[in-house]
């Protein structure tokens, strides 16, 4: 094979290969992302009739949890607020306000009742002497302890209708569970007479 023939092969070579990268990438540009998945609510990746099961079959869930006779008497915010107090630690009212979707003045009659039960207290922030820290007590982190215990207990009970596989398939899907329950919720805080109404309101999951 002459000089002038090796080269033109060569060419051919670096065409192709070229032509593979650029189908590769429009390939994979293609694929829906798992940000993209998420964000839409519409396409291939998890179908309307998917999502309206999903839905409901969630909704039935809390409604079987709030059935269970949790101890406490904590409203669904009060309950939340503890529990994430419990896992997460000390935390300023404003960024527990935030993660509570809750104005800052809804928190913090929450806060004052929480208190007043013994089971929060506020502490000085060692970072800010000006800024205090909410954090939970030992009576607090045995309340919430024990309606977690309570809600375990409850949703065992069901699990125990299920069968392997779809017991399997349950755990797979746990972290995606808790990915979507920390999602932002895209709607404005509930104001200081929501969270008074809600400390009354049926005891949440938590």
């Amino acid at each position: 094979m002459g000089p002038a023939a090796r080269g033109a092969r060569r060419g051919s070579h670096a065409a192709d290969g070229a032509l593979t990268a650029r189908a590769g990438a429009a390939s994979q540009a293609a694929r829906p992302s798992t940000g993209h998945c998420m964000h839409r609510l519409y396409n291939e990746c998890m179908q309307q009739q998917e999502i309206v099961r999903l839905s409901a079959a969630l909704e039935r869930i809390t409604r079987l949890v709030r059935a269970a006779d949790l101890p406490g008497g904590l409203s669904s915010v009060a309950a939340s607020a503890l529990y994430a107090l419990a896992v997460d630690g000390p935390v300023r009212l404003t960024a527990l306000a935030a993660a509570e979707h809750v104005t800052q003045p809804a928190m913090t009659q929450l806060v004052q009742r929480l208190e007043r039960d013994g089971l929060v207290e506020r502490l000085p922030d060692p970072a800010d002497g000006r800024a205090v820290l909410v954090t939970i007590t030992d009576a607090g982190a045995a309340l919430s302890a024990e309606r977690r215990a309570a809600r375990a207990g409850a949703l065992a009970a069901v699990l125990d209708d299920l069968g392997p596989d779809e017991l399997v398939a349950l755990a797979a899907a746990v972290p995606a569970l808790e990915h979507l329950a920390a999602a932002p919720i895209r709607t404005a805080p509930v104001a200081a007479s929501g969270a008074a109404s809600a400390s009354t309101a049926p005891a949440s999951a938590r």
